[in-house]
């Protein structure tokens, strides 16, 4: 086999400043932030593959691009120019880099184009780079087809549920069918089908704050553990055995909701809707969606939502055959999207093994 051999990333790409996007007109071209996309706008930066470092805020998210986009200044791209170079090998090559171990900012985390084009990279034969890149992009690729199953088939039932308890178009009972439809009655939340209830939320559910663990604690693999607004890290000991209802309590986001996993740690940015009959969890899950809870918010430097702020908050309750009729259509594609959960931490386990593996030569690949 050939030798690699080190080599520096100036010697490889130029890396380009993004700029301002805020005059362009909306279209299909993506706008990179160093957080993801933030908008589509009608013209580009460049046209061709590109791997995106971020020069300002979470340095570890790269992202790489092959055909138009347009960045803005809080992250660099790069123009490769060097053809015995396969792009999306740097790519992967620079996820292994501790790009936060380079920061120079002090409010913000911020990297250089001088620091960047220092950085030494392992280059193998171009062949051997394919190779690579191939190998664990094939699992990236996997991994993303089961988050677009997942996304659609929460659209999917975000879409029946509205269908059947926001505009109450759902199938009907034996009984409304044998009285000629859908009856309607006046309650504090409007006119609801006849037999539904307007119940409180502590009436259905214990509502509790999330168990506190520092950000120091967290780990990259275990249990998701959930702070406000999603997922912030993990940890080797999970807090509950069932999907919750997390409500975000804390910050400009209270009001936020999300749902957790099974076997999940939550902590306490997020009060926690434990539903005293487990039975409703499908339907409610959809129902807290629905629920504006950023207008009971409280407090001005500090906004917060509080255990008081809801308990007294009306949910609607419907019958036993409507949410049962809902469950069972949820129950399989809950089952689905746990199925593919789980298959993407075997899949990210694999390929998190494997990349620092193939890019220090430690584990060769046939090219």
């Amino acid at each position: 086999m050939e030798q690699w051999k080190e080599i520096k990333l100036a010697d490889i790409c130029e890396i380009k400043y993004g700029k301002d996007h805020k005059k362009l007109d909306d279209g299909n071209i993506p706008v990179y932030g160093s957080g993801g996309i933030i908008r589509y706008v009608d013209t580009y930066i460049y046209d061709n593959k590109s791997v995106l470092i971020p020069r300002k805020g979470t340095l570890k998210n790269l992202f790489f691009v092959d055909g138009k986009f347009w960045t803005v200044d809080t992250i660099f791209w790069t123009k490769f120019k060097n053809s015995n170079v396969f792009e999306k090998y740097i790519y992967y090559f620079l996820q292994t880099q501790n790009l936060e171990s380079y920061n120079v900012g002090t409010a913000v985390p911020s990297l250089t184009t001088s620091i960047l084009n220092e950085l030494k990279v392992n280059l193998p034969p171009l062949e051997e780079q394919k190779s690579i890149a191939n190998t664990l992009s094939c699992l990236d690729e996997k991994i993303e087809l089961n988050n677009k199953i997942n996304k659609n088939l929460e659209e999917m039932a975000q879409a029946i549920f509205k269908k059947w308890f926001i505009d109450f178009d759902y199938p009907l009972t034996d009984e409304e069918i044998a009285n000629g439809g859908r009856e309607f009655v006046d309650s504090e939340l409007g006119k609801i089908p006849k037999g539904w209830k307007v119940v409180k939320i502590n009436e259905i559910s214990q509502i509790t704050y999330g168990k506190n663990l520092p950000k120091k604690n967290l780990k990259s693999k275990g249990y998701p553990v959930y702070g406000g607004n999603g997922i912030i890290g993990h940890y080797n000991e999970f807090l509950y055995k069932t999907s919750k209802i997390l409500i975000s309590c804390r910050g400009e986001n209270s009001g936020n909701i999300n749902f957790s996993l099974p076997y999940s740690y939550v902590t306490n940015n997020s009060l926690v809707i434990n539903l005293l009959n487990e039975d409703y969890s499908y339907f409610y899950k959809y129902y807290f969606l629905f629920n504006d809870f950023k207008k009971h918010k409280t407090g001005s430097a500090q906004p917060q939502i509080t255990i008081d702020n809801i308990k007294n908050v009306k949910v609607l309750f419907p019958n036993n055959t409507i949410t049962n009729n809902f469950k069972n259509f949820y129950s399989s594609i809950f089952e689905i999207y746990l199925n593919t959960n789980k298959e993407n931490e075997k899949l990210t386990q694999i390929r998190d093994t494997l990349l620092p593996k193939l890019i220090n030569g430690d584990v060769r690949v046939p090219y």
